[in-house]
Protein backbone atom coordinates (compact mmCIF):
# COMPACT_ATOMS: atom_id res chain seq x y z
CA UNK A 1 0.00 0.00 0.00
CA UNK A 2 2.76 2.43 0.92
CA UNK A 3 4.58 1.70 -2.35
CA UNK A 4 1.50 2.37 -4.41
CA UNK A 5 0.73 5.62 -2.62
CA UNK A 6 4.30 6.90 -2.95
CA UNK A 7 4.64 6.13 -6.67
CA UNK A 8 7.57 3.85 -5.84
CA UNK A 9 9.00 1.31 -8.28
CA UNK A 10 6.51 -1.58 -8.26
CA UNK A 11 9.27 -3.83 -9.62
CA UNK A 12 11.83 -2.96 -6.95
CA UNK A 13 13.98 -5.95 -6.03
CA UNK A 14 15.07 -6.74 -2.46
CA UNK A 15 18.40 -8.39 -1.60
CA UNK A 16 16.76 -11.83 -1.83
CA UNK A 17 15.36 -11.00 -5.26
CA UNK A 18 11.81 -10.68 -4.02
CA UNK A 19 9.48 -8.04 -5.39
CA UNK A 20 6.46 -6.29 -3.89
CA UNK A 21 4.24 -8.61 -5.97
CA UNK A 22 5.89 -11.69 -4.45
CA UNK A 23 5.51 -10.27 -0.96
CA UNK A 24 1.84 -9.50 -1.54
CA UNK A 25 1.23 -12.98 -3.01
CA UNK A 26 3.01 -14.63 -0.08
CA UNK A 27 0.99 -12.52 2.37
CA UNK A 28 -2.40 -13.20 0.82
CA UNK A 29 -3.04 -9.55 -0.04
CA UNK A 30 -5.11 -10.15 -3.15
CA UNK A 31 -6.17 -6.52 -3.51
CA UNK A 32 -2.54 -5.42 -3.38
CA UNK A 33 -1.56 -8.08 -5.95
CA UNK A 34 -4.24 -6.73 -8.28
CA UNK A 35 -3.23 -3.11 -7.71
CA UNK A 36 0.46 -3.88 -8.24
CA UNK A 37 -0.38 -5.63 -11.49
CA UNK A 38 -2.50 -2.67 -12.60
CA UNK A 39 0.42 -0.37 -11.74
CA UNK A 40 2.76 -2.33 -14.01
CA UNK A 41 4.29 -4.99 -11.77
CA UNK A 42 5.98 -7.68 -13.84
CA UNK A 43 4.41 -11.04 -13.04
CA UNK A 44 7.26 -13.23 -14.27
CA UNK A 45 10.13 -11.88 -12.16
CA UNK A 46 12.08 -14.44 -10.12
CA UNK A 47 13.77 -14.23 -6.75
CA UNK A 48 17.15 -15.78 -5.82
CA UNK A 49 15.37 -19.12 -5.40
CA UNK A 50 13.99 -18.93 -8.96
CA UNK A 51 10.48 -18.51 -7.63
CA UNK A 52 7.78 -16.30 -9.08
CA UNK A 53 4.86 -14.74 -7.25
CA UNK A 54 2.89 -17.86 -8.24
CA UNK A 55 5.33 -20.14 -6.40
CA UNK A 56 4.96 -18.01 -3.26
CA UNK A 57 1.17 -17.92 -3.54
CA UNK A 58 1.16 -21.73 -3.81
CA UNK A 59 3.46 -22.04 -0.81
CA UNK A 60 1.15 -19.82 1.22
CA UNK A 61 -2.09 -21.48 0.02
CA UNK A 62 -3.46 -18.34 -1.58
CA UNK A 63 -5.82 -19.98 -4.07
CA UNK A 64 -7.44 -16.79 -5.37
CA UNK A 65 -4.07 -15.19 -5.98
CA UNK A 66 -2.86 -18.35 -7.72
CA UNK A 67 -5.89 -18.32 -10.00
CA UNK A 68 -5.41 -14.61 -10.73
CA UNK A 69 -1.73 -15.03 -11.63
CA UNK A 70 -2.42 -18.09 -13.79
CA UNK A 71 -5.13 -16.08 -15.52
CA UNK A 72 -2.50 -13.44 -16.32
CA UNK A 73 -0.38 -16.08 -18.00
CA UNK A 74 2.00 -17.40 -15.34
CA UNK A 75 2.47 -21.09 -15.85
CA UNK A 76 1.98 -23.41 -12.88
CA UNK A 77 4.64 -25.61 -14.52
CA UNK A 78 7.54 -23.12 -14.38
CA UNK A 79 10.36 -24.61 -12.28
CA UNK A 80 12.24 -22.88 -9.48
CA UNK A 81 15.94 -23.47 -8.74
CA UNK A 82 15.12 -26.70 -6.87
CA UNK A 83 13.16 -28.03 -9.83
CA UNK A 84 9.74 -27.46 -8.24
CA UNK A 85 6.81 -25.90 -10.06
CA UNK A 86 4.00 -24.02 -8.34
CA UNK A 87 1.77 -26.99 -9.19
CA UNK A 88 4.17 -29.40 -7.49
CA UNK A 89 4.37 -27.16 -4.44
CA UNK A 90 0.58 -27.12 -4.28
CA UNK A 91 0.45 -30.90 -4.74
CA UNK A 92 3.04 -31.41 -2.03
CA UNK A 93 0.83 -29.34 0.23
CA UNK A 94 -2.28 -31.19 -1.04
CA UNK A 95 -3.63 -28.12 -2.72
CA UNK A 96 -3.51 -29.05 -6.41
CA UNK A 97 -7.26 -28.73 -6.86
CA UNK A 98 -6.98 -24.96 -6.39
CA UNK A 99 -4.79 -24.28 -9.39
CA UNK A 100 -6.00 -26.81 -11.95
Amino acid sequence: EVLLGADADVNAVAADGSTPLMTAARSGAEDVVRRLHAAGAKIDMRDVFGRTALHWAAEADNARIMQFLIGLGLSPHTLDNRGWSALEIAQALDRARRIE
